[in-house]
Protein backbone atom coordinates (compact mmCIF):
# COMPACT_ATOMS: atom_id res chain seq x y z
CA UNK A 1 0.00 0.00 0.00
CA UNK A 2 1.16 3.31 -1.19
CA UNK A 3 0.74 6.70 1.09
CA UNK A 4 -0.32 9.39 -0.82
CA UNK A 5 1.59 12.54 -1.32
CA UNK A 6 1.15 14.90 1.77
CA UNK A 7 -0.59 17.67 -0.41
CA UNK A 8 -3.41 14.83 -1.25
CA UNK A 9 -6.90 15.99 -0.74
CA UNK A 10 -9.84 13.56 -1.54
CA UNK A 11 -13.14 14.25 -3.27
CA UNK A 12 -15.73 14.09 -0.63
CA UNK A 13 -19.26 12.81 -1.54
CA UNK A 14 -21.47 15.59 -1.80
CA UNK A 15 -24.00 13.76 0.29
CA UNK A 16 -24.87 11.57 3.23
CA UNK A 17 -23.77 8.46 2.09
CA UNK A 18 -20.55 7.86 3.83
CA UNK A 19 -21.87 8.36 6.96
CA UNK A 20 -23.67 4.75 7.40
CA UNK A 21 -20.53 3.08 5.97
CA UNK A 22 -18.31 4.73 8.47
CA UNK A 23 -20.50 4.16 11.19
CA UNK A 24 -20.93 0.52 10.55
CA UNK A 25 -17.26 0.16 10.03
CA UNK A 26 -16.23 1.69 13.15
CA UNK A 27 -18.31 -1.02 14.79
CA UNK A 28 -17.19 -3.98 12.34
CA UNK A 29 -13.58 -3.30 13.40
CA UNK A 30 -14.08 -2.88 17.27
CA UNK A 31 -16.42 -6.12 16.90
CA UNK A 32 -13.18 -8.22 14.99
CA UNK A 33 -10.39 -7.04 16.94
CA UNK A 34 -12.96 -6.40 20.07
CA UNK A 35 -10.13 -8.45 22.59
CA UNK A 36 -7.66 -6.03 21.45
CA UNK A 37 -9.93 -2.56 21.99
CA UNK A 38 -12.04 -4.12 25.15
CA UNK A 39 -8.32 -4.68 26.34
CA UNK A 40 -6.91 -1.09 25.01
CA UNK A 41 -10.09 0.37 26.62
CA UNK A 42 -9.30 -1.28 30.16
CA UNK A 43 -6.34 0.35 30.25
CA UNK A 44 -7.27 3.51 29.08
CA UNK A 45 -10.48 3.28 32.43
CA UNK A 46 -7.54 2.13 34.56
CA UNK A 47 -5.64 5.46 33.48
CA UNK A 48 -8.08 7.55 33.01
CA UNK A 49 -11.08 6.78 35.32
CA UNK A 50 -9.53 8.42 38.27
CA UNK A 51 -9.37 11.72 37.00
CA UNK A 52 -13.41 11.29 35.92
CA UNK A 53 -14.29 10.01 39.13
CA UNK A 54 -12.64 13.50 40.63
CA UNK A 55 -14.22 15.44 38.16
CA UNK A 56 -17.45 14.38 39.15
CA UNK A 57 -17.10 14.37 43.03
CA UNK A 58 -16.17 18.24 42.35
CA UNK A 59 -18.99 18.87 40.09
CA UNK A 60 -21.24 17.16 43.56
CA UNK A 61 -19.60 19.01 46.01
CA UNK A 62 -20.14 22.23 43.87
CA UNK A 63 -23.54 21.21 43.81
CA UNK A 64 -24.20 20.59 47.43
CA UNK A 65 -22.88 23.66 47.90
CA UNK A 66 -19.02 22.19 49.67
CA UNK A 67 -16.68 23.35 47.39
CA UNK A 68 -13.44 23.96 48.94
CA UNK A 69 -11.38 27.38 47.96
CA UNK A 70 -8.70 24.49 46.80
CA UNK A 71 -11.40 22.64 44.41
CA UNK A 72 -11.22 24.76 41.45
CA UNK A 73 -7.56 25.16 40.87
CA UNK A 74 -7.02 21.03 41.63
CA UNK A 75 -9.46 20.16 39.25
CA UNK A 76 -8.19 22.41 36.37
CA UNK A 77 -5.15 20.56 37.38
CA UNK A 78 -6.37 17.28 37.49
CA UNK A 79 -8.26 17.93 33.89
CA UNK A 80 -4.95 19.22 32.46
CA UNK A 81 -2.83 15.84 33.60
CA UNK A 82 -6.08 13.79 32.25
CA UNK A 83 -5.81 15.42 29.10
CA UNK A 84 -2.55 14.98 28.27
CA UNK A 85 -2.57 11.69 29.22
CA UNK A 86 -5.26 11.32 26.75
CA UNK A 87 -3.30 12.61 24.34
CA UNK A 88 -0.96 9.32 24.96
CA UNK A 89 -3.99 7.15 24.68
CA UNK A 90 -5.18 8.39 21.25
CA UNK A 91 -1.74 7.95 20.03
CA UNK A 92 -1.69 4.88 20.39
CA UNK A 93 -5.30 4.09 19.95
CA UNK A 94 -4.87 5.93 15.83
CA UNK A 95 -1.90 3.51 15.65
CA UNK A 96 -4.06 0.44 16.01
CA UNK A 97 -7.07 1.35 13.92
CA UNK A 98 -4.55 2.25 11.36
CA UNK A 99 -2.78 -1.29 11.68
CA UNK A 100 -5.86 -3.09 11.46
CA UNK A 101 -7.66 -1.13 8.62
CA UNK A 102 -3.89 -2.14 6.41
CA UNK A 103 -4.98 -5.79 7.19
CA UNK A 104 -1.92 -5.79 9.86
CA UNK A 105 -2.02 -7.74 13.30
CA UNK A 106 -2.93 -5.48 16.16
CA UNK A 107 -1.86 -5.99 19.39
CA UNK A 108 -3.18 -4.59 22.94
CA UNK A 109 0.79 -3.36 22.95
CA UNK A 110 0.43 -0.94 20.16
CA UNK A 111 -1.65 0.81 22.49
CA UNK A 112 1.88 2.27 24.06
CA UNK A 113 3.90 1.83 20.19
CA UNK A 114 2.73 5.78 19.31
CA UNK A 115 5.07 7.65 21.40
CA UNK A 116 6.91 9.09 18.81
CA UNK A 117 3.56 11.18 17.67
CA UNK A 118 2.80 12.34 20.82
CA UNK A 119 4.73 16.10 20.85
CA UNK A 120 3.19 16.78 17.61
CA UNK A 121 -0.35 15.68 18.76
CA UNK A 122 0.01 17.34 21.85
CA UNK A 123 0.61 20.55 20.00
CA UNK A 124 -2.18 19.44 17.46
CA UNK A 125 -4.64 18.77 19.99
CA UNK A 126 -3.76 22.45 21.68
CA UNK A 127 -4.69 24.08 18.83
CA UNK A 128 -7.58 22.43 18.56
CA UNK A 129 -8.93 23.00 21.85
CA UNK A 130 -8.47 27.10 21.19
CA UNK A 131 -10.42 26.57 17.96
CA UNK A 132 -13.03 24.70 19.48
CA UNK A 133 -13.43 27.24 22.22
CA UNK A 134 -13.35 29.70 19.84
CA UNK A 135 -16.19 28.31 17.95
CA UNK A 136 -18.19 27.88 21.09
CA UNK A 137 -17.80 30.99 22.23
CA UNK A 138 -19.11 32.65 18.99
CA UNK A 139 -22.60 30.14 19.27
CA UNK A 140 -23.05 26.11 19.83
CA UNK A 141 -23.01 25.88 16.08
CA UNK A 142 -19.95 27.11 15.25
CA UNK A 143 -18.43 24.52 17.40
CA UNK A 144 -20.05 21.97 16.11
CA UNK A 145 -18.60 23.14 12.90
CA UNK A 146 -15.30 23.43 13.44
CA UNK A 147 -15.37 19.92 15.65
CA UNK A 148 -16.33 18.70 12.00
CA UNK A 149 -12.98 20.18 10.26
CA UNK A 150 -10.80 18.44 12.87
CA UNK A 151 -12.68 14.52 12.29
CA UNK A 152 -9.28 12.96 10.54
CA UNK A 153 -6.47 15.07 11.66
CA UNK A 154 -4.80 12.54 13.75
CA UNK A 155 -5.32 9.58 11.41
CA UNK A 156 -3.92 11.72 8.72
CA UNK A 157 -1.11 13.52 10.70
CA UNK A 158 0.23 9.79 11.90
CA UNK A 159 -0.12 8.51 8.35
CA UNK A 160 1.38 10.53 5.83
CA UNK A 161 3.69 12.09 8.96
CA UNK A 162 2.64 15.58 8.09
CA UNK A 163 2.93 18.39 10.23
CA UNK A 164 1.10 20.07 12.75
CA UNK A 165 0.10 23.18 10.11
CA UNK A 166 0.25 20.89 7.57
CA UNK A 167 -2.24 18.85 8.79
CA UNK A 168 -4.63 20.87 10.11
CA UNK A 169 -4.89 22.68 6.44
CA UNK A 170 -5.41 19.84 4.25
CA UNK A 171 -8.11 18.64 7.04
CA UNK A 172 -10.06 21.86 6.65
CA UNK A 173 -9.84 21.48 2.75
CA UNK A 174 -11.05 17.78 3.13
CA UNK A 175 -13.80 18.81 5.56
CA UNK A 176 -14.98 21.97 3.95
CA UNK A 177 -16.16 20.16 1.10
CA UNK A 178 -19.12 18.93 2.50
CA UNK A 179 -18.72 20.39 6.40
CA UNK A 180 -22.06 19.49 7.20
CA UNK A 181 -22.06 15.46 6.77
CA UNK A 182 -18.23 16.03 9.34
CA UNK A 183 -20.14 17.70 11.71
CA UNK A 184 -23.27 15.75 12.16
CA UNK A 185 -20.53 12.49 12.21
CA UNK A 186 -18.23 14.55 14.65
CA UNK A 187 -21.58 15.44 16.69
CA UNK A 188 -22.80 11.88 17.27
CA UNK A 189 -19.77 10.58 18.02
CA UNK A 190 -18.82 13.27 20.65
CA UNK A 191 -22.64 12.03 22.19
CA UNK A 192 -21.13 8.60 22.50
CA UNK A 193 -18.01 9.44 23.95
CA UNK A 194 -20.20 12.08 26.49
CA UNK A 195 -22.34 8.72 27.18
CA UNK A 196 -19.26 6.85 27.93
CA UNK A 197 -17.17 9.26 29.86
CA UNK A 198 -20.61 10.19 32.06
CA UNK A 199 -21.10 6.25 33.26
CA UNK A 200 -16.85 5.75 33.21
CA UNK A 201 -16.83 2.24 33.03
CA UNK A 202 -18.28 3.03 29.41
CA UNK A 203 -15.08 4.64 28.28
CA UNK A 204 -13.85 0.80 27.99
CA UNK A 205 -16.00 1.26 24.85
CA UNK A 206 -16.76 4.64 23.65
CA UNK A 207 -12.59 5.74 23.63
CA UNK A 208 -11.62 2.91 21.23
CA UNK A 209 -14.87 3.69 19.13
CA UNK A 210 -14.30 7.71 18.38
CA UNK A 211 -10.92 6.85 17.40
CA UNK A 212 -12.06 4.18 14.99
CA UNK A 213 -14.74 6.47 14.11
CA UNK A 214 -11.72 9.29 12.58
CA UNK A 215 -9.94 6.67 11.37
CA UNK A 216 -12.46 4.95 9.19
CA UNK A 217 -13.44 8.11 8.23
CA UNK A 218 -10.06 9.30 6.97
CA UNK A 219 -8.57 5.83 5.43
CA UNK A 220 -12.16 5.61 3.27
CA UNK A 221 -11.61 8.89 1.75
CA UNK A 222 -7.99 8.11 1.39
CA UNK A 223 -7.82 4.36 0.16
CA UNK A 224 -11.41 3.35 0.24
CA UNK A 225 -12.89 1.15 2.35
CA UNK A 226 -13.93 -1.24 0.04
CA UNK A 227 -10.57 -2.53 -0.57
CA UNK A 228 -10.17 -2.89 3.09
CA UNK A 229 -10.33 -6.52 4.96
CA UNK A 230 -12.92 -6.57 7.49
CA UNK A 231 -14.95 -4.37 6.12
CA UNK A 232 -18.52 -5.01 5.26
CA UNK A 233 -18.83 -5.61 1.55
CA UNK A 234 -14.73 -5.86 1.25
CA UNK A 235 -13.15 -8.52 -1.40
CA UNK A 236 -10.93 -11.19 0.40
CA UNK A 237 -7.34 -9.69 -0.61
CA UNK A 238 -3.96 -11.37 -0.25
CA UNK A 239 -1.88 -9.93 2.61
CA UNK A 240 -0.59 -6.52 2.16
CA UNK A 241 3.19 -6.13 1.66
CA UNK A 242 4.96 -3.97 4.75
CA UNK A 243 3.58 -0.80 5.20
CA UNK A 244 6.25 1.68 4.09
CA UNK A 245 5.68 5.10 5.92
CA UNK A 246 6.89 8.44 4.53
CA UNK A 247 9.14 10.28 6.36
CA UNK A 248 8.04 12.32 9.50
CA UNK A 249 7.81 15.99 8.41
CA UNK A 250 9.53 18.36 10.39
Amino acid sequence: MTVPSADFVPVVPQDFSPFGRWFAAAFRLFGEGAAVWIGQGLIALAIIGPFLLAGMAAAMMDYLRMQHPFTTPVLIGVDMLRALITVGLTAGMTHTALKQLRGEPVRVADLFAAGRFYLPLLLLTIISIIMLVFGCALCCIPGILVSGLLVPTVPLLMDRRTGVWKTLGLCIRIARQNLLLFSIYSLVWLVIYGVGAGTVVGIVFALPLVILSSAVAYYDLTYGISDTPGIPGAPAMPPAPPYQPPPMAP
